[in-house]
């Protein structure tokens, strides 16, 4: 690991966020904070905590790159021994999407405030394991990555977690034909849920239970994919017979959207793609994300 080749990706923390977003002063943000009723507090201080990892990460990597996640692109990533992505699950599934071959590390910066269910560790955990780092002395997975492609033509972005088919407003039926396994079907329903073994944990996990009482969470690393049909409606005249299944290497999953209004494809709830009717969406395995997932001691040196 060369330590003058790291990529350290930040995120923007809320305060931040909320600032660019509103384009307001400190004080005029507080009081806009006070207005709505919002913590004012706890944002300060998982703010003040964020940046604290910051500055730890910088005094540590003093020859690293940082770039704002705003100026992050593809070739910078590709050009890095490893990428570092500080912030939480989304940061993490925002910085993933910009990676091809790069090693990826993923760090809470606010374990308080952040789930960090696809993060490796919190920046005292890293601080902990430094000369591990510089020693190449941690353990790598390969994360399963959706490869979707829209009428033929292969989407650039793979996710990291889920991929969601359907109407964007959920309050509006979803339809498509799935085609699987030999299998052909008109399905209505509130939409189509792919999901990751790193996703399997989220979205997929709530929206399953209703077939699978005890949830579905698979390990990150395995091989497969997961789709469901959130909310199928099944009447007189439409039965849902494949309303989940799992995708392996070599098979595909084929949707024709029927949808009507704003058909859309959502890739890990950040990149949004039209799927009007008509639109045919094929769905595999894409290349996997290489992931830092753990440190190595002594013995295994």
């Amino acid at each position: 690991m060369n330590p003058d080749n790291i990529l350290i990706v930040p995120k923007w923390t809320k305060y931040e966020w909320d600032q660019r977003k509103h384009v307001l002063s400190a004080r005029e943000l507080l009081r806009k904070y006070d207005k709505t009723g919002v913590d004012a507090s706890r944002i300060l201080k998982s703010h003040e905590r964020q940046k604290k990892s910051l500055r730890l990460l910088k005094q540590w990597f003093a020859k690293a790159r940082f770039v704002e996640r705003g100026r992050l692109t593809r070739a910078m990533a590709a050009t890095a021994d490893l990428v570092i992505s500080l912030g939480g699950d989304n940061h993490f599934q925002f910085v993933s999407h910009f990676l091809k071959e790069t090693l990826v590390l993923g760090i809470n910066s606010d374990p308080l405030t952040s789930e960090g269910s696809i993060t490796t560790c919190t920046v005292g955990e890293l601080g902990r394991n430094l000369k591990r780092l510089a020693a190449d002395a941690f353990h790598i997975e390969e994360w399963v990555r959706i490869q979707v492609a829209l009428n033929g033509k292969p989407l650039q972005t793979l996710a990291v977690s889920d991929v969601f088919l359907g109407e964007m407003l959920r309050t509006q039926m979803s339809r498509h034909q799935l085609i699987f396994a030999g299998k052909r079907e008109e399905q209505k329903c509130s939409g189509l849920v792919v999901a990751t073994g790193a996703g399997s944990s989220g979205w997929f996990d709530a929206a399953c239970r209703f077939v699978f009482p005890k949830g579905r969470r698979r390990p990150k690393a395995e091989r497969s994919l997961q789709f469901l049909a959130t909310e199928p409606y099944s009447g007189r005249l439409s039965r849902l017979c494949c309303r989940s299944g799992v995708l392996r290497p070599g098979s595909k999953l084929v949707i024709r959207s029927l949808n009507d209004s704003h058909g859309v494809i959502v890739l890990d709830s950040q990149h949004f793609h039209p799927f009007r009717e008509g639109s045919v969406a094929e769905i595999e395995i894409g290349t996997p994300l290489r992931v830092i997932v753990g440190w190595k001691d002594s013995s295994q040196r």
